[in-house]
């Protein structure tokens, strides 16, 4: 069974094929008629000498008649030529060569006259070849010319001004416009390119209008005259393959034919990165730009890839063993997502220790990408998402978001303000294009209207490309999922792992990652994924029976990676000292779990505020009022009458605990939990445990709010429960370590 890779393949051959043969039919056959009518003219010289030659009569008298009639054609036709020099000359002097050739072939017939009617026929038929290559050279801006004189009058001619036109030979045509009247502006001919494009007879999108920065009153005008990007380019393989990720990525190219290059770091030396929104319908090919870029990444050092796609392997499982962390679960996307505030936090700080005010190639820390599909699943994690997008590019870490339209009920509109690049593939209507797109570049004709119906179209504007191309459409590469695959497999030895110190920030949620050993779905026999789980540590201590004894401290855990002697990445946990690490999370800005605590304990006040009304109804019913008065004001918090004569004994008193130590308690549990592999708890799982503390819930909330301030808890995908990112007892930070 031929494998779909090699399908793509014959189907770009064929595609590939007709466009050839479309090429020789409007370019090969003008070159060829020539010659061919040189050919047709000897048949003829043969057939008008063997019919008419040789008779005294005759010959003189159809001679005659012959050269009357080549006048007569050859006049009209420097008539027909018009004003147009070279094929007036041209065709005026081929109708005369024509009927000298036929007069003198009926006197005389073709024998004699062979070796001169060769080379004068050779000589004008490499002369029309010439002209017609000249002609195709120049057709582009004569069409254009042409085409322009009609976009001329749409724009109101007497208050505009066409100028340099120019053909770069690759289907587009330059020119521009000048505003001559004192009320024109050049505002007024980008809101008039639809009516241009329909007067030129061209494609929606085919015009565009730039205003030129240096002079308000000049614009530049491109006419698309030919789709350059009507055949899929095959993708060229990897670039560059063991160089930075500082250097260009090619991923597609320009209707003009060049490249695509895009700079994930940014284009300077000094180190700019920008977050990436890329947007399209379904269909549009925003999957197959990931695959192409990500798989450019994979083949370059100091860099790591996360991936979060929720959909699940169709998109990125060709690539999987290539990325550090693919998240294809909801709840593991939203640990991941809170998390990330701790990363953020250690790294920034590992760059100052390292002098660095953003992240450079120098520093010890891999470039991180954070890519994430249909970034609209997460966004009931807004709070979160937003911190991290706004936060992470002084941590060195680059976020992909990509999703079909990023409206605010899809993406907060801060979160959008703070991707600095946009790619916009196919979408409904023009007006989308501008949540991913700069306004300028939209009113400069940008326009991807086509939905799905031009899969791999698209605009880019940023990441390192030229301004100057923003406004220009370009098309990704094809690539085939087994390809992409191949090429991350064969970079395996050039991927520089992930720095410890992002290791350790990462905690728990990265710790219990699935890793892949091989792609998924290149038709290769789908790989058992392993969990990478922290190795246990000693058994935790426990509470002990009588609280006022003194608990052991706890050890201080570290996780680190270790090299297995397969090669592979494995993780462990050691004993260690050192000052936590204060972390930063998202806050909740509603504590429905606080508010609900308060619910509760107001209604079990005013359950037994009416029993005691009921019992007063029933058993002091014939007690005096004013006794019944002063018993009425008597309540739950008044302290009782003391008499001298009363003893009260409870035995030996206890010690209540500390705050730090009844924290402590906590902290050891929800450590505990981590060891055997729990990662998401309720309040109601402590509710034994507080009450041996002698602590209520609401005690329990004040100090989740520190935990979820520190990084160790966040918000859990159902009501009342709780995500346990890290361990309270461990550092995040191998410095503090």
């Amino acid at each position: 069974m031929a494998s779909k890779s090699s399908s793509t393949s014959k189907a770009l051959e064929r595609s590939l094929s007709r466009r050839v043969d479309r090429q020789w039919l409007s370019r090969g056959l003008p070159m060829a008629a020539p010659w061919g009518l040189a050919v047709v003219l000897i048949l003829l010289i043969a057939l008008v000498h063997d019919l008419w030659g040789g008779d005294a009569l005759v010959t003189p008298l159809v001679a005659l008649f012959m050269s009357a009639l080549g006048v007569v054609v050859t006049g009209y036709t420097w008539i027909a030529a018009g004003n147009r020099p070279h094929l007036r000359l041209m065709a005026t002097i081929s109708s005369a060569l024509v009927t000298l050739a036929l007069v003198v072939g009926l006197i005389v017939g073709f024998g004699p006259m062979w070796q001169v009617y060769a080379m004068v026929a050779f000589t004008w038929c490499v002369c029309w070849d010439i002209r017609h290559v000249m002609k195709w050279a120049n057709e582009e801006k004569v069409a254009a010319a042409n085409g322009l004189a009609r976009l001329g009058e749409v724009v109101e001619a007497e208050k505009f001004s066409w100028r340099k036109i120019k053909a770069t030979g690759k289907g587009i045509v330059k020119a521009e416009v000048i505003a001559t009247a004192p009320d024109a502006t050049i505002g007024e001919v980008q809101d008039m390119r639809e009516r241009m494009e329909t007067a030129a007879h061209l494609p929606v999108g085919a015009v565009t209008v730039k205003r030129d920065p240096g002079n308000a009153a000049r614009g530049l005008v491109e006419v698309m005259v030919d789709d350059l990007l009507a055949v899929p380019v095959p993708w060229p393989g990897p670039h560059r393959v063991g160089a930075l990720i500082s250097d260009p990525i090619p991923v597609g190219i320009y209707n003009h034919g060049e490249a695509v290059e895009v700079y994930v770091t940014g284009r300077t030396e000094d180190v700019d990165l920008e977050h990436l929104l890329a947007m399209g319908v379904s269909g549009a090919g925003k999957s197959f730009f990931a695959r192409v870029l990500v798989a450019g990444m994979l083949v370059r050092k100091k860099v790591t890839v996360w991936a979060i796609d929720c959909k699940g392997l169709q998109t990125f499982g060709c690539l999987a063993h290539g990325l550090d962390w693919l998240i294809t679960d909801y709840k593991e996307a939203r640990k991941a997502l809170h998390v990330m505030a701790n990363v953020i936090t250690v790294r920034t700080n590992k760059l100052a220790e390292e002098g660095l005010d953003r992240w450079s190639k120098k520093s010890s820390l891999n470039f991180l990408v954070v890519w994430i599909e249909e970034a609209a699943d997460l966004f009931a994690s807004k709070n979160a998402y937003d911190e991290f997008v706004r936060k992470a590019r002084s941590a060195g870490i680059m976020v992909v978001s990509s999703l079909q339209r990023a409206t605010h009920d899809n993406l907060s509109t801060d979160a959008r303000a703070n991707h600095g690049s946009g790619m916009c593939f196919g979408v409904r209507e023009t007006a989308d294009a501008e949540f991913a797109l700069p306004s300028e570049v939209v009113d400069a004709g940008a326009s991807p209207s086509w939905r799905a119906s031009k899969p791999g179209y698209a605009y880019l504007a940023g990441l390192g490309t030229d301004p100057d191309d923003w406004a220009r459409p370009l098309r990704t590469y094809l690539a085939g999922k087994a390809e992409l695959a191949a090429a991350v497999t064969a970079a395996v030895g050039v991927r520089t792992p992930l720095d410890e110190t992002t290791v350790l920030s990462a905690g728990v949620p990265y710790a219990n990652r699935t890793v892949y050993d091989a792609p998924i779905g290149v038709e290769t026999p789908d790989p058992a994924p392993r969990t990478v789980a922290t190795v246990p540590p000693a058994p935790a201590p426990v509470v002990t029976a009588d609280p006022a004894a003194e608990r052991p401290a706890s050890p201080t855990l570290r996780m680190h990676a270790v090299r297995t002697p397969g090669g592979e990445d494995e993780f462990a946990v050691d004993d260690g000292t050192g000052d936590e690490t204060e972390m930063f999370t998202d806050p909740e800005d509603v504590d429905l779990m606080s508010m609900q605590a308060e619910h509760e304990i107001s209604d079990a006040r005013r359950d037994l505020e009416e029993a005691l009304a009921e019992a007063e109804n029933e058993h002091l019913a014939d007690v005096d009022p004013a006794e019944r008065a002063e018993l009425r004001g008597i309540g739950i918090d008044t302290p009782l009458p003391r008499s001298e004569d009363m003893e009260l004994s409870f035995g030996e008193e206890e010690t209540e605990l500390t705050p730090e130590q009844a924290h402590a308690v906590i902290d050891r549990q929800l450590h505990e939990w981590i060891r055997t592999g729990r990662t998401t708890f309720g309040v109601k799982d402590l509710g034994d445990l507080l009450e041996a503390l002698g602590k209520s819930r609401r005690w329990f909330y004040h100090h989740r709010d520190d935990l979820m301030e520190q990084g160790v808890l966040a918000e859990g995908a159902e009501y009342g429960t709780y995500d346990i990112l890290r361990s309270p007892l461990e550092p995040t930070d191998p410095v503090a370590a």
